[in-house]
């Protein structure tokens, strides 16, 4: 199959949709294929900091670190990546992140690898793969786009919608009632539990108890009455660690500190990731985990959606601005050039490539196809097979049997006068050494000099 240029593994359910929603810079559908063994993978094409991506996205047949390994081997062998890539969910550190946010690991880690006595792990067994520096820092100063349209799916944490809530009732108001409620109060059901059992709520009521309008009293009076600002969503750079089993228990966190003082998130496969791509040998690899919890006794999930979304948004954000498109050297073979002396113009064909090109043809055209006055051709190259002089529509046509590596041949010689049109359009065309037809094209002002950029033709499928 075509080598791709990046490779996702997602590991649960709804973090593949998250990727397959991105839109932004996106230059086709995603399209469903089939992968490696009985596994569906999604193609897409996205614009970069250069021209384009082919990014491949596959997900593992489970969690756990075993099924992404064996998921993240069989795609890097099928499409050679020069990035492979996770993105989805994971626990953040309470107090480190908040909800929604997104860690991109400059460490990735198994925290339970080591010697267990009694039931605990008491000697550490530490391997780190690590995020490339320059990557580190950009991811550093990554800003979330404040207008992006997915940001306004951000739900309120439980906490911010019992504010809420209670600040209703303090001000006298009817909160079932409020056209702001399906928004500041979505998962009315488990506020309402949460405050009865807190007893801010009298039992199976919305009265409020004094035990209630204290804690409302006391936010409004801290905030001068009004409810705290959401705090912004951020991306976090720092150590992402993996374990085996489902995290249920707020005190992981003091034992993951010592293995790693910085640590922000825990996931179940992340390190796999990295233990393959550094088997691999892949240039780049790169973990993006949305913050859905804080391996809390009593795990929510309402915000695992967007805690996926925003993993997704940001990966592929990172990825066209620091990925630059894979350049295939045999797409990229043919060489024009011009030389001018005085009046006297040549334009050049050269193979700069590694092999043998064939059945190399050329179309020279005026940009503008409403210009007439074309410079005039005086001598056609050596080489030249089939020359067209003039050419319907364009200025001429020439074709070359063939050109070996590091040799270049004159096309044509002809002459300039300051009355001609010279924005002048190239489209080329030859059979590389594997017979594949390439196609690229490229504009110059024939009045200048130098090496004419050329430009693939199509996109890859």
């Amino acid at each position: 199959m075509q080598p791709a240029d990046v490779v996702i593994l997602t590991a649960a359910e709804g973090e593949d949709q998250a990727v397959r929603a991105v839109r932004e810079g996106a230059l086709t559908d995603w399209r469903e294929g089939s992968g490696p063994g009985a596994f569906s993978v999604w193609n897409c094409l996205f614009r970069s900091s250069g021209d384009h991506l082919r990014i491949v996205l596959a997900r593992s047949h489970e969690q756990r670190a075993e099924a992404a390994a064996t998921m993240a081997t069989a795609l890097l062998a099928e499409y050679n990546p020069r990035c492979l890539a996770m993105c989805g969910v994971c626990a953040g550190r309470p107090g480190w992140t908040e909800l929604g946010d997104v860690i991109i690991a400059d460490r990735v880690y198994r925290y339970d690898a080591g010697t267990r006595e009694g039931g605990r792990l008491v000697r550490h067994d530490v391997t780190t793969y690590n995020l490339n520096a320059a990557w580190k820092q950009a991811a550093e100063g990554f800003a979330f786009p404040v207008t992006a349209s997915w940001l306004t799916n951000r739900p309120y944490t439980l906490s911010a919608q019992s504010q809420w809530l209670l600040a209703e009732l303090h001000a006298g108001r009817d909160p079932e009632k409020s056209v702001d409620r399906a928004v500041r109060c979505r998962d009315w059901k488990d506020v309402l539990e949460d405050l009865w059992q807190q007893g801010a709520l009298a039992e199976g009521t919305l009265d409020l108890t004094a035990a209630g309008k204290a804690q409302i009293g006391r936010v409004l009076l801290q905030h001068h009455g009004a409810l705290p600002e959401r705090p912004s969503l951020k991306v976090h750079v720092g150590p992402l660690g993996t374990g085996n089993n489902l995290v249920t228990d707020d005190g992981i966190w003091d034992d993951l500190s010592i293995q790693q003082s910085h640590v922000l998130g825990l996931d179940m496969e992340a390190s796999a990731i990295g233990l393959v791509g550094h088997v691999w040998k892949v240039p780049e690899i790169i973990v993006a985990k949305g913050v859905m919890d804080f391996a809390e006794r009593k795990r929510a999930r309402y915000f695992r959606p967007f805690a996926a979304t925003a993993a997704a948004e940001v990966l592929l954000a990172l990825l066209r601005d620091w990925l630059a498109p894979r350049v295939d050297r045999h797409a990229t073979a043919l060489d024009l050039s011009l030389s001018v002396d005085g009046n006297e113009l040549l334009v050049w064909a050269t193979n700069s490539g590694t092999h043998v090109i064939r059945d190399i043809a050329i179309l020279a055209q005026p940009e503008d196809e409403f210009q007439r006055r074309l410079p005039g051709v005086v001598e056609k190259g050596p080489t030249v097979e089939e020359w067209v002089y003039p050419y319907l529509g364009a200025w001429f046509y020439a074709t070359i049997p063939q050109l070996n590596p590091g040799r270049g041949y004159m096309i044509a010689k002809a002459e300039l006068d300051p009355r001609d049109y010279t924005d002048i359009e190239f489209e080329v065309s030859w059979n590389d050494h594997e017979g594949r037809c390439r196609k690229s094209y490229g504009s110059a002002n024939v009045r200048n000099h130098g090496s004419i950029t050329l430009k693939p033709r199509s996109l890859p499928e």
